[in-house]
């Protein structure tokens, strides 16, 4: 099967992401990656599948489908590609195939839109290879985000930061040549893990939270709210939402060497087991043979 993923050039993580999953399916399908810039009929004249990892609503995917009749799906990353998608316009609905998220929550609230739709969740994976278990937990706290984002729980991760006694260490996405990337990602980010005694994320929203993946294979203890994939994650007793809460968490695994020793231990072992990328290759396949059946 010949499929095109089309992904946003200003999103570094999405372009990963796709990357990702034309190398893990490479063994059965045809993958090309091209920006929404770059698209063209060349790419779609001969494309079984077109799949979108940015807005699916882009006029320009939908014009090219009219021309070529290729069968067109849509990866959404969060509650706010569902606003985007769905009450922008309407013209999706005629042309679009199927809909793959990351997580269940999502997964209900997209059927619900579009009930005749091929539907299904797949949740991301992370390179253990790349991100590897620190050899010993360092001292700060770490955050990942975009301090903008109100979706990423921002206000929750000030309410932390004005009554822990120490930095935050928090790592943003930023801008270079054009595209929001971090410098010299993974390894910088896999830098940034390992300095760490701890990560928490405060998101209201979430997807697949790439930065809790890599938080946990880098053998992190974490800190998170009860959103997204972190249930199928995280120790129960490590999730919160009150800022008061969390930072009693964070104390435990400060002053506790054992406990925190063993959370570290128990995060990377949960990520191997479930959470490597070739666990996600075949519901991708299925995913994509799905809808074009």
């Amino acid at each position: 099967m010949n499929i095109v993923l089309v992904v946003d050039h200003l999103n570094w993580g999405v372009h990963h992401v796709a990357k990702t999953v034309s190398d893990i399916c490479s063994k059965d399908h045809n993958f090309q990656i091209t920006d929404i810039k770059g698209l063209d009929d060349s790419h779609c004249k001969d494309a079984d599948l077109v799949m979108a990892w940015i807005d699916p609503a882009e006029s320009k995917i939908y014009e090219l489908w009219k021309k070529h009749k290729f069968t067109f799906t849509s990866r959404i990353a969060g509650w706010k590609g569902i606003f985007r998608t769905y009450e922008r316009t309407q013209k999706i609905n005629e042309a679009i195939s199927g809909l793959v998220c990351c997580n269940p929550e999502l997964e209900m609230a997209i059927q619900n839109i579009y009930p005749n739709k091929f539907v299904t969740t797949i949740m991301n994976g992370v390179d253990t290879n790349a991100f590897t278990p620190t050899k010993k937990l360092g001292r700060g706290w770490g955050w990942v985000g975009r301090l903008n984002d109100i979706q990423k729980g921002v206000y929750i991760m000030n309410k932390v930061r004005e009554h822990w006694p120490n930095r935050i260490k928090i790592k943003t996405q930023h801008r270079v040549g054009g595209k929001i990337v971090p410098t010299d990602w993974p390894t910088e980010m896999v830098d940034y893990y390992h300095g760490l005694r701890g990560f928490f994320r405060t998101s209201i929203h979430e997807g697949s939270s790439n930065c809790l993946l890599e938080a946990m294979s880098c053998g992190l203890p974490i800190v998170a709210t009860p959103t997204g994939i972190s249930f199928r994650l995280v120790e129960p007793k490590w999730l919160c939402v009150d800022p008061k809460h969390m930072i009693r968490r964070m104390r435990i695994i400060n002053e506790d060497d054992e406990e925190a020793e063993r959370v570290s231990k128990r995060n990377r072992e949960v990520i191997l087991e479930n959470w490597q990328w070739i666990h996600r290759r075949e519901p991708y396949n299925a995913f994509f043979e799905g809808c074009v059946e």
